[in-house]
C-alpha cells in the first residue's frame, strides 16, 4: 500500500527501490554478524557481500513483488538488530523489544522467513557466551529476551494454521507423515540434503554462464572488472580488531558460522518443505532461495576459513565470486529485458489486430514465447489494455495458457461450457463460447486464429491446434471506437511500422472482407521495405491479389509459401477456398490448377 501510493504506475521507482532494499538488507545482515561476532568484521564483511550478490535468486526485475519480501527481511533482521542490543544494553530493554517485536510482525504478511525466528535464541546464546558464568544463567537471560518473541511466533502459528489456514499451498509435509512415517521422513532427509547442496554450492556454479555477443561481451566485462576493483579496494582497506584466518581463533569463528549457517538453512527452508514446494534455481522456483540467504553466506566463509588458510587467497576467491555474480546478474536483468520487449511487441500486435474485444472474452494460448510471464500476470495488463477505465472487481477479459488453466480454471475445450475465475480480489465470469485463440512465436507476427483461416496453420501447439475450433473472430470490433493501446507508461508508445503492423491489418481487412485494402497494406508494406519472417503470413496478401483478380502477384506469392514444404497445406486450403467462392473463367481456373498442382494438393 504504501509503495503503490508513493509510486503509482511508473515502473522505475520499484526497481530503485528493490535495489535499495537488497542492499540495506545485506547492510543490516551485516550488522547483525558484526553484534554476534564484534571481532570478525571482515568475515562479516565477506558473509555480507556473498549475502548481496546470491546468484542463485534470480527474480530480482520483478520489482513491485520482491519490494514487498526484501522489506519483510529486511525488517526481520532489524528485529534481530534490536534483540541483540537489548543484550548490551539493558536499560533500552523495553523500548528495543518493543519496536523488534514490531518489525518482527512482518512474517504475517509472508511466511518465507518465518522459520527463521528460531534462529533468536542460537544468536542469543553466542552473544551470552561473552559475559560468562553457568549456563543456567545463560539460559535465563536468553529465555527472558527470547520469550516476548517466541509469543509472537506463537500467535502467528496460531493465526496461520487456524484463521487464514492454507488457501493455496498444503502442509503435503504433514499429511505423508501421517500417513507413512518413515517414508515421509526418509524422502524429507533426502530433499534437505539435495536442497542444501543446490543453494549453498551449486548456485555458484550459475555465475559461469557467459553472454552472447559482443556488446553483452563488452557490459559483462565491464561491470566485472569494474566491480571485482571496486570490491578488493574495499576490502583490502577494511579494518578489522580480529582479523580471521589461522590460528584457534580463526577455527572457531569457522565452526560456529558453519554451525549457525547450517541452522539458518534448516529453519530458513521449514516453510518450503512443509508446503513439498520444489527448490530450483531456475524461474519460477528461485525465489524459494530467499529464505535460505541468512545461513548460505555464513557456511560458505566458514568453509573457506577451515579450506584456506591464506587470508590473500581467501579473499581473492571472495572477490572472484562478488565479480562474477554481477556479471550473471547483468545478463539475468537483460534477460527480463529482452521478454519485457517480447511482450510489449505481442501486446501492440494484438491491438493492431483487434482494436477492440467483446467483453467476457477468453484469450487462449500455448507454449508462450516468454519466460518471466504468466498468464495470471498477463490478466491485469490484457484488461488495462481493452479495459482501460474500469475500476470494477469483475474482469471484463481472462488470459488463459492452455499448459497450466485446461482443466482448472478452463473446464474443458467445448464450446459453451461456463468459466469462472477468481483472481485475487477479482473475479471473472466468462464461457468457452467466447474464446480467442493466438499464437505467437517471435520472430514471425501475433496469429489470431480462424478456424476457417488457419486451419492447415503448421506447427501450432498440440493442445491450442484443438482450440482453434473454438476460437471465435466475432469476438474482436471492427469499428471500436476508439482502439485499443497498451498503458503507455508501460510499454511506451507506439513502435514503427514494422513487416508486423502491416500484416496485423491486413488480418484485419481480410476478417472485414476488405481486399482492395489487403491489396494497399502490401503496397505501403512494400515501399518500406518491410517482408515477413515467416513465409506464412504471405498468405492474407496472396489471397488478396486474388480476390482483386491479380493473378500474377497472387501466384507468385503462392511460389514464395510453396517454398517451405510445411506449408503447402495451408496453400491448397487457401486455393480452394478461393476457387469455391469466386465466378472463375476458364484461363482463372487454368492459374488456380497450376498452383494446386505444384502445391501436390491432391496427392
Amino acid at each position: 500500500m504504501l509503495t503503490t501510493t508513493l509510486f503509482g504506475e511508473t515502473a522505475w521507482p520499484y526497481h530503485l527501490f528493490a535495489l535499495l532494499l537488497r542492499w540495506l538488507t545485506a547492510w543490516v545482515f551485516w550488522w547483525v554478524l558484526k553484534y554476534v561476532w564484534p571481532g570478525e568484521i571482515r568475515a562479516a564483511t565477506w558473509a555480507a557481500f556473498l549475502f548481496l550478490v546470491y546468484p542463485g535468486f534470480k527474480q530480482q526485475p520483478i520489482a513491485l513483488i520482491y519490494n514487498h519480501h526484501f522489506s519483510v527481511l529486511f525488517l526481520f533482521l532489524l528485529s534481530l538488530v534490536c534483540l541483540l542490543l537489548a543484550v548490551r544494553k539493558p536499560r533500552w530493554f523495553l523500548p528495543l523489544t518493543g519496536l523488534g517485536l514490531v518489525f518482527s510482525a512482518g512474517m504475517f504478511s509472508i511466511e518465507y522467513f518465518a522459520g527463521l525466528e528460531l534462529l533468536r535464541p542460537v544468536l542469543l546464546w553466542l552473544v551470552m557466551d561473552e559475559a560468562g558464568g553457568s549456563w543456567k544463567r545463560k539460559a535465563g537471560r536468553v529465555m527472558r529476551h527470547w520469550l516476548p518473541y517466541l509469543a509472537m511466533l506463537g500467535l502467528f502459528l496460531y493465526w496461520r494454521v487456524f484463521v487464514f489456514r492454507f488457501p493455496s499451498y498444503q502442509p503435503q509435509v504433514v499429511d505423508r507423515f501421517l500417513q507413512a512415517p518413515l517414508p515421509a521422513l526418509s524422502e524429507l532427509v533426502r530433499v534437505v540434503v539435495t536442497d542444501f547442496y543446490t543453494v549453498v554450492f551449486i548456485a555458484w556454479t550459475e555465475i559461469l554462464q557467459l553472454p552472447s555477443g559482443p556488446l553483452s561481451w563488452l557490459a559483462y566485462l565491464a561491470i566485472v572488472a569494474i566491480g571485482t576493483a571496486a570490491v578488493w579496494f574495499f576490502l583490502d582497506r577494511l579494518k578489522s580488531p580480529q582479523p580471521t584466518g589461522g590460528g584457534v581463533s580463526g577455527d572457531r569463528w569457522a565452526r560456529q558460522a558453519l554451525a549457525v549457517g547450517s541452522f539458518a538453512f534448516l529453519l530458513g527452508g521449514l516453510p518450503v518443505w512443509i508446503t513439498g514446494l520444489p527448490v530450483r534455481l531456475t524461474y519460477p522456483f528461485d525465489r524459494l532461495t530467499l529464505g535460505f540467504l541468512v545461513g548460505v553466506g555464513l557456511v560458505l566463509v566458514g568453509h573457506l576459513e577451515l579450506l584456506f588458510r591464506s587470508l590473500v587467497l581467501r579473499q581473492v576467491i571472495l572477490v572472484g565470486l562478488v565479480g562474477l555474480s554481477l556479471g550473471l546478474h547483468l545478463q539475468n536483468a537483460n534477460a527480463y529485458r529482452r521478454n519485457s520487449q517480447i511482450l510489449k511487441d505481442f501486446l501492440w500486435q494484438l491491438t493492431w489486430r483487434a482494436p477492440g474485444l467483446e467483453p467476457g472474452t477468453i484469450l487462449l494460448n500455448e507454449n508462450p514465447p516468454w519466460t518471466y510471464y504468466s498468464d495470471n500476470s498477463l490478466t491485469a495488463p490484457f484488461n488495462w489494455t481493452y479495459a482501460p477505465g474500469s475500476s470494477s472487481l469483475d474482469l471484463r477479459y481472462m488470459f488463459y495458457d492452455l499448459d497450466v488453466r485446461l482443466g482448472e480454471g478452463l473446464p474443458d475445450l467445448k464450446k459453451g461450457l461456463p468459466v469462472n475465475q477468481e483472481y485475487r480480489s477479482m473475479r471473472f465470469s466468462g464461457s468457452t463460447a467466447d474464446i480467442l485463440a493466438v499464437y505467437y512465436r517471435p520472430p514471425g507476427c501475433v496469429q489470431v486464429l480462424d478456424p476457417l483461416y488457419t486451419v492447415s496453420y503448421p506447427d501450432l501447439p498440440h493442445t491450442l491446434q484443438k482450440a482453434v475450433s473454438l476460437s471465435d473472430l466475432s469476438q474482436i470490433s471492427l469499428l471500436a471506437s476508439s482502439p485499443a493501446s497498451p498503458p503507455p507508461n508501460l510499454f511506451g508508445s507506439e513502435p514503427e511500422r514494422s513487416w508486423c503492423y502491416y500484416f496485423e491489418k491486413a488480418e484485419l481487412a481480410r476478417q472485414a472482407g476488405a481486399w482492395p485494402e489487403v491489396v494497399t497494406l502490401w503496397e505501403n508494406a512494400a515501399r518500406d521495405s518491410r517482408s515477413p519472417a515467416e513465409a506464412s503470413e504471405w498468405l492474407p496478401f496472396m489471397e488478396a491479389f486474388a480476390r482483386v483478380r491479380d493473378w500474377e502477384k497472387a501466384e507468385q506469392l503462392a511460389e514464395q509459401m510453396m517454398k517451405n514444404r510445411d506449408l503447402r497445406p495451408m496453400v491448397c486450403t487457401a486455393w480452394e477456398r478461393i476457387a469455391e467462392s469466386m465466378e472463375l473463367e476458364a484461363p482463372e481456373k487454368d492459374i488456380i490448377g497450376r498452383i494446386r498442382s505444384q502445391a501436390d494438393c491432391n496427392g
